[in-house]
């Protein structure tokens, strides 16, 4: 942070057809002088365990919005930014107040944000958790569950909290062309989220076969390799201008 060695890259999530660029996930990385790019497996955790996570994901708030700015200043209809927000931030409280000051001091809507938190935040019975979501949501912010299906069963949540898009766990995706149970799931999950009207992202798509099979189950939108891997702001922009209006 005091060497300022952060910086955010943005992996676009489209619709199925790539015809559209829905939202930019604002992804966190560490540019070591000596050890080159560091990605956020190899350090959040070590952030979280030092409770540094909350100056961090402070940062990234800011920066989204920051970009979320941009977007709405270049483009007539941009798409939204998404930033993850730990489950110790949301323990600790006042992610709401914090999103809140970030979009005021950048003059930003609600409506460019996405906030993706993890089911983790959603287990947690506690009624500061279930006051800042609900906050979050009257803000115009969308909630989207991150890594949707690994390692909790209750869904109770999807009907307790305004979650409007759930993200289906990569893990899912990499065997879907040689696991039949990976794709009764990929089924049901996309047929679960239809009936309850909630969006859903297919993560870690590398591989035309597998967005094959993903279109036999919907339309969900997708997030991965074979469409687009993560970029600086700069080259966002430049992606994005080959879709959307340039504002005169």
């Amino acid at each position: 942070m005091r060497n300022d060695e952060f910086l955010l890259e943005y992996q676009p999530i489209w619709n199925i057809d790539r015809t559209a660029v829905v939202s930019l996930e604002a992804l966190i990385r560490w540019q070591h002088p000596e050890k080159g790019m560091i990605y956020p497996c190899d350090f959040i955790p070590l952030a979280e365990e030092s409770n540094l996570i909350h100056e961090i994901g402070d940062w990234v708030i800011d920066r989204s919005c920051a970009m979320a700015k941009i977007l709405q200043s270049t483009f007539t209809q941009p798409p939204k930014v998404s930033i993850n927000v730990s489950s110790l931030q949301f323990m600790r409280g006042g992610i709401d107040q914090k999103l809140k000051t970030a979009m005021s001091a950048h003059e930003l809507d609600g409506s460019a944000l996405i906030v993706e938190i993890t089911e983790s935040v959603l287990l947690i019975d506690q009624q500061n958790i279930e006051d800042q979501l609900l906050n979050i949501e009257a803000m115009g912010i969308q909630l989207s569950v991150d890594d949707f299906g690994t390692g909790f069963s209750s869904l109770s949540y999807l009907k307790k909290y305004p979650i409007q898009c759930i993200k289906i766990d990569r893990s899912f995706i990499q065997d879907l062309e040689s696991d039949p149970e990976d794709r009764a799931l990929v089924s049901g999950i996309i047929s679960l989220a239809d009936s309850l009207s909630l969006k859903t992202v297919m993560e870690g798509v590398e591989t035309d076969a597998q967005l094959a099979l993903i279109r036999q189950y919907g339309d969900p939108m997708i997030q991965g390799f074979l469409y687009s891997k993560p970029m600086k702001g700069d080259k966002a922009i430049d992606l994005l201008a080959d879709f959307l209006e340039l504002k005169q």
